[in-house]
């Protein structure tokens, strides 16, 4: 599978140069498989199930006849959610302390919340950022690797202030921070010996971010707005019997601002998404070729759409069955009169719900694979064409230092 780029004996190959996705078999058997080793582990084996599901989908990723490949481990990832472990456990035991000691002080409980707040805000954007630079130092193609480079604390930092401003500016400049973030990761991000470049600005995709704001989140202000009158009557119920109202009703008009999130911001936010991915995957170069992206919102709403109606059919056939199974150990438990109950009977309940547990974990499980990540992948990829192509012929390897473990990457941030 790998070639001999580096020795320069590849084959010509034309300017234009599509992605495809190989599509290879036998992954419903490989989800399969991770999802009842994790149970079996107790959750242990997921590092290790991560990685194979990672090899599957970078091994699907075909450019030029040859395929990415992924080279990180389990043994990395659970080394490194050690680690993580070991830095958020004391955290999280230092804040239960101090807690503890400022009981009764509103002012002081406040500010250390938000103070422990931020600071898993922090470490959140510390792990997405260290998650990429592992990533891409285990992703190969013909025998060369990805990298990341970039300071861990210019990003934080740029995370912070970008945060900040989209928080002051009601999501306004969500837009603007997305692309910063992004811009700092790609301006970082080496092929080989070979820089990425992108050239990106908020603006180009804030209408369409504008109108998802208004579309989705709007709606659900003016919601919570309509109810605020339903949020006094709900902080009654907690006081004497007689002061406590009859009847609690949302005001009518929620249920409408509801539907308009749901059937017109929802769809709004994934066109949103979309669009972005395209304006940014359009503008990345290295050295002179470049990446150009024709994804379709429409395409990838179906998909969306087409896989939120079978998780629903999917639920309302295991809650018929559900219903089914608790009159059939109804009848079971009590029988005929006169008769000794079954000593079965009282097992058949919490075996016939955990098999009906494990059965909907497992069937939305498969189905976000089926009908939403890889049509999705799909979709991205093969609609993905490296323009100037040839320029890859002068890549070489890459000298830049691997990252040892995946310590963010335990996590799954950035996942996909």
């Amino acid at each position: 599978m790998q070639g001999n780029l580096i020795e320069g004996a590849s084959p010509r190959l034309s300017d234009n140069q599509p992605v495809v996705y190989a599509g290879k078999p036998r992954l419903t058997q490989l989800l399969v498989k991770n999802f009842f080793l994790t149970i079996v582990t107790a959750g242990v084996y997921r590092f290790w199930a991560a990685t194979r599901v990672r090899r599957y989908f970078w091994s699907n990723i075909q450019l030029a006849d040859d395929t990415f490949e992924y080279t990180g481990t389990g043994n990395e990832l659970f080394i490194g959610f050690l680690i993580a472990m070991a830095v958020l456990v004391p955290l999280f035991i230092a804040y239960v302390i101090v807690e503890r000691l400022t009981l009764g002080n509103p002012w002081i409980a406040g500010a250390l919340q938000s103070i422990y707040f931020l600071t898993l805000i922090m470490l959140f954007q510390i792990a997405a950022f260290r998650s990429r630079r592992y990533r891409l130092s285990r992703t190969m193609w013909r025998g060369i690797y990805a990298a990341q480079t970039g300071s861990t604390w210019t990003y934080l930092g740029l995370s912070l202030f970008y945060g900040f401003l989209t928080v002051v500016t009601l999501g306004l400049a969500s837009p603007w921070a997305s692309v910063a973030l992004e811009r700092y990761k790609l301006n970082h991000t080496w092929f080989g010996d070979h820089p990425l470049a992108i050239e990106a600005s908020g603006r180009h995709v804030f209408l369409p971010w504008l109108l998802a704001l208004l579309l989705f989140a709007l709606p659900i202000i003016v919601a919570l707005g309509a109810n605020v009158g339903v949020f006094s009557q709900i902080a009654q119920m907690q006081g004497p019997p007689a002061t406590r109202p009859l009847l609690i009703l949302p005001h009518p008009v929620a249920l409408w601002l509801l539907l308009v999130t749901v059937f017109a911001g929802v769809p709004a936010l994934v066109a949103y998404q979309v669009v972005w991915f395209r304006y940014l995957a359009s503008h990345i170069r290295l050295g002179t070729s470049r990446l150009r992206s024709t994804a379709s919102s429409m395409r990838i709403m179906r998909i969306t759409i087409l896989f939120g109606l079978a998780v629903i059919a999917f639920f309302v056939i295991v809650m018929a069955i559900t219903a089914t199974l608790v009159a059939a150990i109804a009848a079971i438990s009590h029988p005929v009169p006169g008769q000794a109950p079954i000593p079965a009977a009282t097992l058949l309940p919490i075996l016939g719900f955990a098999v009906l547990y494990v059965v909907l974990l497992l069937g939305i499980h498969l189905m976000s694979y089926w009908w939403l990540r890889v049509p999705i992948l799909q979709h991205l990829a093969t609609t993905m064409e490296i323009e100037n192509f040839s320029v890859v012929q002068e890549i070489t390897q890459s000298t830049q230092p691997r990252q040892k473990y995946g310590i963010g990457d335990s996590f799954e941030l950035g996942a996909f």
